[in-house]
């Protein structure tokens, strides 16, 4: 049987993409990955814009609110005359109207609490995820003990060892699970100081998770119920 052994070709994808915002200033892709295809590149970059962009929007929305006033302004002499002319300045008015009106959503009254609430929304759903590793994790240390119970009844030496390194294992992917929920407490601290600002109840720290799954994951429940009674509790414009 014939093999066919036709070398396939080997795109190189070009990393020298940007995105250049005003004043200059360029925002390069950065891909950990070693050789990326055109699809992880642009994803890349399209992550990278997306969390440049996103703080610029106020900006531009103050600027647009600056040039409606502008053309207001600019309008008035017409309205004055001579002869009286209140057509421009009339046109100006409803564009400035809605320029202003935009504004409000930088009011912190108005604001914050949809930051607040996405926030939370953000923080619970990777409560969830750490409890569906917890529960994994927990399933594994069942069946641990009870290789260990078993080494134990046999006087197995080599089950024995295998279940201690299989312990040794989960114990790090515990610390490690640990470590990364560890994060968010110091992000409960950032909301709490826009709690203030929209004249509610700071929330209380979840705390470190236990070592044992099962505890941890009954810990985490607890935090999940709490995180949902507040988010539904703030008051949404």
């Amino acid at each position: 049987m014939a093999v066919d052994l036709t070398c396939p070709d080997v795109i190189v994808t070009e990393q020298d993409q940007c995105v250049r915002f005003p004043g200059g200033a360029e925002l390069c892709v950065q891909t950990p990955v070693i050789a990326p295809d055109q699809y992880q590149v642009a994803k890349n970059l399209l992550t990278q814009a997306n969390a440049a962009l996103a703080p610029l929007a106020p900006v531009f929305s103050i600027v647009d609110a600056i040039l409606a006033v502008k053309a207001a302004i600019d309008a008035i002499p017409d309205s004055l005359g001579p002869p009286p002319d209140p057509t421009k300045l009339a046109q100006a008015l409803p564009a400035l109207a809605e320029k202003v009106a935009a504004l409000a959503a930088l009011v912190p009254q108005l604001s914050v609490p949809f930051l607040v609430v996405d926030t939370i929304d953000v923080i619970l759903l990777s409560l969830q995820g750490i409890t569906t590793r917890l529960q994994i994790l927990s399933a594994q240390q069942t069946r641990i003990n009870a290789a260990i119970v078993k080494a134990a009844v046999q006087g197995n030496t080599s089950l024995a060892e295998v279940t201690e390194c299989a312990q040794e294992i989960l114990d790090g992917q515990i610390a490690a699970l640990q470590q990364s929920a560890s994060p968010i407490d110091s992000m409960v601290g950032v909301l709490n100081l826009f709690m203030g600002l929209i004249g509610l109840d700071s929330i209380p720290p979840l705390g470190a998770l236990p070592a044992d799954p099962a505890d941890a994951i009954e810990s985490l429940a607890s935090a999940v119920e709490m995180l949902t009674r507040i988010r539904n509790a703030i008051p949404i414009p």
